[in-house]
């Protein structure tokens, strides 16, 4: 068996290792500031400011890197646009760094080459240690809030959708309806409430049956039908059951003269609606709308030249 040695270790996200490294950071920085402090103060000289000026020059030079680098860490942690920031910055510190390796070199001690391409190259490294303080401190200072708010809105949104779909599986389903069927149902209810608006006058040729050859019809129909029975239960059929498509052999005497009667009105050129049929057969309008619905779906032949 392996022993498994817990030996104490530091925590990189504790407040002593946080605030030990921030001040390291910050020794870093006030140093590397002082030195590209004293070469551009020298450099101040060659402007041709009076002495009393010359800290200005290594003042906004330095301060902006240090402005500049801070600036485009917050605006990046606020998920802003830093191009102009990185911009700024990146010429601020060119300055800074050609500044100091020209001063190191004109002004510095050293007597060889490799002593001034020494010399040289730590002072044009100074003010890009401050530059690489100061975003180190950034970072380490400020936050993004991003992450967290994005992380938390995620976790919200999948328990809003989880709970939708817990509740669209438990909600009951309706079982749907044939599209023949609801078709026919619609239909149904259209015709009969255009024939309640409607007040057709309605003129009655006299019938003649001739002898044609029509279908012989062998089902009887109930006749047993009361005006206000009538309406009530044939509503209740329109709205809970869908009529089935009768066929020839469900036609009865009273279909067969009505077809005959349907002809002759063809032929007088007067148009059908299911008011004139309630009148012809003498039941209520809605039963009349249903009998000429029946006799359009068995005897579709009769309605080809109706406009």
């Amino acid at each position: 068996m392996k022993r498994t040695n817990h030996s104490p270790r530091i925590n990189p996200d504790s407040l002593r290792t946080l605030w030990f490294t921030v001040g390291l950071i910050i020794v870093l920085g006030i140093t590397s500031f002082l030195v590209s402090f004293n070469g551009l103060l020298d450099v101040a000289a060659w402007v041709g400011l009076p002495h009393s000026l010359r800290w200005t020059v290594p003042g906004f030079i330095d301060v902006s890197i240090l402005a500049y680098s801070m600036a485009a860490v917050i605006h990046k942690a606020r998920g802003e646009r830093v191009t102009a920031k990185w911009v700024s910055l990146a010429v601020f510190t060119l300055i800074s760094v050609v500044a100091n390796a020209i001063h190191a070199i004109s002004k510095g001690e050293g007597t060889t080459m490799p002593q001034i391409v020494i010399g040289a190259t730590i002072a044009a490294a100074a003010p890009i240690a401050v530059f690489a303080a100061t975003e180190e401190l950034s970072r380490l200072a400020f936050r993004a809030p991003t992450h967290p708010l994005e992380q938390t809105t995620s976790i919200i949104e999948d328990e809003q959708t989880t709970a939708l779909e817990h509740d669209n599986t438990n909600a009951p389903q309706l079982p749907l309806a044939p599209a023949e069927e609801s078709s026919h149902t619609m239909q149904e209810i259209n015709t009969s409430e255009e024939t309640a608006q409607s007040t057709p006058t309605v003129t009655e040729s006299p019938l003649t049956v001739p002898a044609t050859e029509e279908p012989t019809l062998s089902v009887p129909l109930e006749e047993n039908e009361t005006s206000s029975a009538a309406v009530t239960d044939e509503s209740a059929e329109v709205q809970n059951e869908t009529p089935q498509k009768p066929t020839q052999a469900d036609l009865d005497a009273e279909m067969q003269g009505l077809a005959t009667w349907v002809k002759e009105q063809h032929g007088a050129g007067h148009k059908v609606t299911g008011a004139s049929v309630a009148e012809y057969i003498g039941k209520s309008p809605r039963t009349g709308s249903n009998r000429l619905n029946q006799l359009k779906e068995a005897m579709p032949e009769l309605f080809e030249g109706e406009q």
